[in-house]
């Protein structure tokens, strides 16, 4: 960019150095796109930002996101390395599965002793946190409710969630506690 130079106080400027001025604003101005919108009035211009297209665009792993009327979605995101599925559909954010229904959203997790295997995404009634099962585990994501005829999601920011299991050697035998760390 080649701006234009210093004057001082009374000094001509040059019809040269007024063009690179008029130059350096116009570079500086945003250009209209489908992202950018401008609205002109009386007292300028007003530059909008559209709101998002695919509310996928701006998700964190495991998002609950409203697809249309009473389906939805959960945004991509893995337990270890293993992606849950929908249904038999893996999650994806460019074309996400979808599922119906209200009540608790959580990830099911076949478990192999230390490892994740399989994750299945259900919603319903929450089993819990300690299945009598030792092979599975359950993660809670959120909710979906009617609230007022309107459909929402409930739920915390998860950014990566990991697994571990503990074993403990009690005098009832030998007791598996599965641990989730979310962040």
């Amino acid at each position: 960019m080649d701006l234009p130079k210093l004057v001082e106080l009374d000094e001509v400027i040059s019809a040269t150095e007024w063009n690179k001025m008029v130059d350096c604003l116009r570079s500086l101005i945003p250009c209209p796109s489908d992202d950018i919108i401008p609205s002109q009035n009386e007292s300028g211009t007003t530059w909008s930002l559209r709101k998002q297209k695919n509310t996928f665009d701006d998700a964190h792993p495991f998002k609950i996101v409203a697809i249309s009327g009473t389906t939805f979605g959960v945004a991509y995101g893995t337990v270890g390395n293993v992606v849950p599925t929908m249904g038999s559909t893996p999650l994806n954010n460019y074309d996400p599965p979808s599922m119906s229904g209200s009540g608790d959203v959580w990830i099911e997790c076949a478990v192999s002793g230390s490892t994740v295997t399989s994750a299945q995404i259900k919603v319903g009634t929450f089993p819990g946190n300690d299945p009598e099962d030792d092979s599975i585990a359950n993660v809670l994501l959120g909710e979906i409710r009617t609230v007022g005829g309107e459909r929402i999601a409930q739920q915390a920011c998860i950014h990566s969630l990991s697994y571990h299991q503990f074993v403990e050697f009690t005098e009832e035998g030998m007791q598996v506690a599965h641990l989730f760390g979310a962040i």
